[in-house]
Parts: C-alpha cells; sequence; structure tokens
C-alpha cells in the first residue's frame, strides 16, 4: 500500500481515568498525575479489591438508561466528531461513505452480569458488541461498515489499521476507528485468578514489578484521506505513516519470549511506512507490568 492515500488523524475523543475528555487526559498526563482510585463502579465489590483507573462520572442526562459501555463510547464518539470540525448530525460525506470500526475484547460484558442474576434475554443481546455499535452510532448517518474488531490488547490499535484499509481501497471516504473496554467485575476477577493484578502501584519493567491495574477507557479517532479533508478545511492533528499486524499464536495467556509477533508487528509497520528504525523518536510500550508480558516486550 506504499502508493495508497495518505490517511490523516482529523478529530479525536477520549474518556480514561484522568478525564472524560482528550484535554484533560493529556493535562493530566503532563502534571504526572495517577488516575488510579476506588473501582466503585463494578457490578458489586469483592472483598480483596484493589484500585484501578475508573473513569470518572459523564453528564447525568447522557443517555441516562444505556449500558456504561455505550454512554462512554458515545461520548468519545461525539468528542471525536467536534475535534474534526464535522456536526454529529450533518456528516461532510455521504452516509454510505462514512464507517466505524472498534475494538474491544469486553464489548457488552457488563451485560453478561445481568443475564446470570436476572435471567433475562435481552441482557445477552446488550452483551453483544454488535449492539454496543448499534447504540453508539445511532442517528449519526453512519450507512457504510460498522464492525467491531477483537484482537486482545491490541483491538484499538487494529481497528484504526482497518480503518486506514479502507481509506486506502476508497471504501470509505470516513471512519470512525477507536477501541473501548468498560471495568467490568468479570475482567478483574479474570486477571485476579491469574494473581496479575497488583496491590500496590504498578512498576512496569521494574525488577519488583508487581503486575497491572484494571481500568476501563474509551478513544476515538477520525480518520480521512489527507486530500478530502484538505478540501472541507479540517485540520489534520497527525498523519498516519504505517502499520503492522502479526499473531504469534504461542500461548493462551503468555506472549512469545522473544516477543516474535511485536518484532513482526513493528518490522512490518516500518516497511509500510518507508522508515528505518533509527527514524523513530517514541515507542509506546503496553507496558503491563505482568513478569512475561514485560520480558517479551523488553526482548522485542
Amino acid at each position: 500500500m506504499r502508493n495508497a492515500p495518505d490517511i490523516v488523524i482529523t478529530g479525536c475523543g477520549l474518556v480514561t481515568a484522568l478525564g472524560r475528555d482528550s484535554a484533560s487526559t493529556w493535562e493530566g498526563i503532563c502534571a504526572g498525575r495517577s488516575g488510579l482510585g476506588p473501582l466503585t463502579g463494578l457490578e458489586q465489590q469483592p472483598p480483596d479489591l484493589r484500585s484501578g483507573g475508573q473513569a470518572p462520572p459523564l453528564p447525568a442526562d447522557e443517555l441516562p438508561q444505556a449500558p456504561r459501555e455505550v454512554r462512554y463510547l458515545r461520548h468519545a464518539v461525539m468528542e471525536a466528531l467536534g475535534s474534526a470540525g464535522i456536526d454529529p448530525h450533518a456528516v461532510p460525506y455521504a452516509p454510505p461513505r462514512v464507517s466505524a470500526v472498534m475494538g474491544t475484547t469486553l464489548h457488552g460484558m457488563r451485560s453478561a452480569g445481568v443475564y446470570f442474576r436476572t435471567r433475562d434475554l435481552g441482557a445477552l443481546r446488550r452483551f453483544q458488541a454488535s449492539a454496543v455499535l448499534v447504540q453508539v452510532l445511532e442517528g449519526l448517518g453512519i450507512g457504510g461498515t460498522a464492525v467491531t474488531t477483537c484482537a486482545a490488547c491490541s483491538s484499538g490499535l487494529t481497528s484504526i489499521a482497518l480503518g486506514a484499509t479502507l481509506l486506502q481501497t476508497k471504501e470509505a471516504d470516513l471512519v470512525i476507528a477507536g477501541g473501548y473496554d468498560p471495568i467490568s467485575e468479570y475482567a478483574y476477577a479474570g486477571f485476579h485468578s491469574l494473581r496479575l493484578v497488583a496491590e500496590g502501584s504498578p512498576r512496569p519493567f521494574g525488577l519488583d514489578r508487581p503486575g497491572m491495574k484494571l481500568g476501563e477507557g474509551y478513544g476515538v479517532l477520525i480518520l480521512e484521506r489527507a486530500a478530502e479533508a484538505q478540501k472541507r478545511g479540517a485540520a489534520a492533528l497527525a498523519r498516519l505513516m504505517g502499520f503492522g499486524e502479526s499473531a504469534d499464536a504461542h500461548h493462551l495467556t503468555q506472549p512469545h519470549p522473544a516477543g516474535r509477533g511485536a518484532v513482526l508487528a513493528m518490522q512490518r509497520a516500518l516497511a509500510d511506512a518507508g522508515l528505518a528504525a533509527e527514524a523513530i523518536d517514541l515507542i509506546t510500550a503496553h507496558a503491563t507490568g505482568t513478569l512475561d508480558n514485560d520480558r517479551s516486550e523488553a526482548a522485542a
């Protein structure tokens, strides 16, 4: 795809433990502030509950009856569209040319708990990722591809890569791409049963690293081809130069010890961008603070 059209990011939206928009999240990062605190939003409080990264409350009038993941992801989508200078109810492209790609591992996981407690089959329907996406996109004039990807902790990046591909192949003119995962008692219990949830502060890549913290996050980007974005007067926040993907299938819960999958993904991204490794100024690590992941990532 080296000769494919340039893809730019024209908008972004974030809800994190540091804030309910991009600006407050960035301010928190620059100030060195931790978003860790009580996980009061879990469906129930386990006896050995440890701190985590919970997003701050949303305004009470924002989809008050919708599931948590729908409310927060919709909030991030609306911020991203506004950031791109797009009226959510008057998107400047024909609906069939506007697509959405989201990545997640938990989708509507919290609704599964509702089903187990009530046996309400409607809750199982809300459990599906497609049901989450339908509610999030309602009324936004999106008539193109709407799909959810699942690639574990790289689901959000995978959605951006797929969104860029839709633009490069002229399958879409605008893509809303991103990732989300809500806090969930099942996710917490699962990682805690693997003894991966740290009691104190996480220390990624430290010799005494104690493990990870569980939290939630909702991140959305607006992707467009550079030429079309320029035509409508949109400012490019960044240019997507290349991406790479891989799946080493080494083990159900452990990465390859030498980071084989990560190496292959990085090599492919560099090749796609036509760059040498020396040209890279920043590496954003997964950095879970767990023994196997950190060792594998450092090796990669």
